[in-house]
């Protein structure tokens, strides 16, 4: 902004040349505060105290305030308007009424965007219309609430900023067709923060991580469209709670993580992910808990569960309970899980001196449906169940592991190494080794079958226990009647 010099005449009265300054100091501020009515356009200079629009003359540092009180507006913007540097809010003050931004046309670049700091605003992003922010906030205080529509445009949170729906306050974000564009999406970001995505049409692209409850509370539901992240976490740290619902179009990350949680350990659910059709594509889905390494600083003891009612998923490698609790349900569709492991970790807390509390569980109930993978270990350092009823197909295309190695021997290792696998219908097609109670593993280690009306479908199986190494033929498998009778 060009700087301003002004000089008083000698003999100028003190009171003028104050007068003087202030009337200099109102025409150059950044600040510009809304004064229109209802329907009224952005891009009228009457309609702002300064009596020019924000940004009008070398202003993209100015700051525009679309701030009414108990006074309900729709505000039309039809053209480009540049505050690439500045800041804005809309909202109205009373949580009874709305304030609205209608974006016709044009683009609006601004640095700062917040949809509801203290109050109730939306912004609505019509199909002509573009939105370049460097951060974008809805929702912003404790009690307020701030809504975003995409009907078409095209958004770009640009540079390392975010995209928060539902800060300290409430969020919504719906998008029907259109592109957002941003490097991180947060929904319940702080613990009083609630926030939902609506997504039916267009992309989302999120170059960074997608948050689904921070340390708040947030809800993705999809029902058309794409979402691409590269990481997507749904229930981030201990308390927060995040749900993910995919009833259509197309869910893809490099990574997925249900249930994540924090360092605290818990039984009750922090992810949830379901569903009930869409495909979802990732290279890795851990559900319950995240480890990635000594250095991760997101790594935590969660509880999550993935429910796949129909659909497709897939996924290179799927931990089920890796360092927390983790649960699928399957009810239908197809998962092709790669490297699928139950009850990945042992070593994850320690009690008062007498031992380790293996918190590391994970759980697979295989009810309808079709599971593909690459191996299956049940209880791979930790404890796994694995149940499979009804008409169900679990497909291994090498070894099935129940209760897999011990690395390092007790009282010290932390490993319980603990797998139960429940055929109770279905089938279970191993194209390479069946090893039940692998090596040293403790000798609580088992496999409980319920063979009838299940059916093996391999000839020649190799079955190991800590007892015993023997060759069984699963051509026809003789009925376990009564109780299910663990192999030892």
């Amino acid at each position: 902004m060009n700087s301003v010099h002004l000089r008083c005449p000698r003999l100028m009265r003190l009171p003028l040349c104050l007068a003087m300054l202030s009337l200099t100091a109102a025409a150059y501020s950044a600040d510009f505060n809304w004064v229109g009515s209802d329907l009224d356009d952005f891009l009228e200079p009457p309609n702002w105290d300064q009596n020019k629009v924000p940004g009008s003359v070398d202003g993209k540092d100015d700051n525009f305030f679309l701030v009414t009180h108990a006074d309900p507006q729709l505000v039309n913007l039809d053209g480009d308007v540049d505050l690439s540097t500045g800041r804005g809010l809309i909202e109205d003050t009373d949580l009874s009424s709305l304030t609205t931004l209608e974006h016709l046309s044009g683009t609006l670049d601004i640095g700062t965007l917040e949809i509801g700091r203290d109050g109730f605003g939306e912004y609505r992003l019509g199909p002509d219309a573009s939105l370049n922010v460097g951060h974008l906030a809805l929702g912003v205080n404790e009690g307020s609430t701030g809504r975003f529509s995409n009907d078409g445009g095209q958004i770009n949170v640009t540079g390392n900023a975010t995209l928060i729906v539902g800060d300290a306050g409430s969020g919504q974000f719906d998008q029907s067709s259109g592109t957002t564009n941003d490097t991180n999406l947060i929904l319940g970001n702080q613990a009083t923060g609630d926030g939902t995505v609506n997504l039916s049409g267009g992309d989302i692209v999120i170059s960074g991580t997608t948050t689904i409850g921070k340390d708040g509370i947030g809800d993705f539901f999809q029902d058309g469209g794409t979402h691409s992240a590269g990481i997507v976490t749904i229930g981030a740290n201990t308390d927060a709670i995040g749900t993910y619902e995919l009833l259509s179009g197309d869910l893809t990350a490099t990574q997925l993580f249900v249930g994540q949680g924090g360092a605290d350990y818990g039984s009750s659910l922090n992810g949830l992910l379901r569903q009930s059709g869409g495909t979802i594509t990732v290279s890795q889905m851990q559900i319950g808990g995240r480890d990635e390494g000594p250095n991760d600083p997101d790594n935590g003891n969660g509880n999550g569960r993935y429910e796949l009612l129909d659909g497709i998923a897939t996924s290179q490698v799927t931990i089920v309970g890796r360092t927390g609790q983790g649960h699928v349900l399957q009810t239908g569709g197809e998962f092709n899980a790669g490297i699928l492991q139950l009850g990945s970790s042992g070593l994850v807390a320690i009690d008062n001196g007498s031992g380790f509390d293996f918190y590391s569980s994970g759980t697979y109930d295989l009810q309808d449906g079709i599971l593909n993978t690459t191996s299956t270990t049940v209880g791979l350092a930790g404890i796994g169940t694995f149940n499979q009823s009804g008409v169900t197909e679990h497909n291994v295309d090498t070894d099935l592991v129940v209760g897999s190695l011990r690395t390092v021997e007790e009282p010290y290792s932390g490993q319980v190494n603990e797998g139960v696998y429940n055929l109770a219908g279905g089938i279970l097609a191993v194209q390479g080794n069946s090893i039940i109670g692998a090596g040293n593993t403790m000798a609580s280690i088992f496999l409980v079958l319920r063979v009838q009306p299940a059916r093996l479908t391999r000839p020649e199986a190799i079955i190991r226990s800590p007892a015993t190494c023997c060759w069984l033929s699963w051509v026809r498998p003789a009925r376990v009647p009564g109780a299910p009778v663990p192999i030892t």
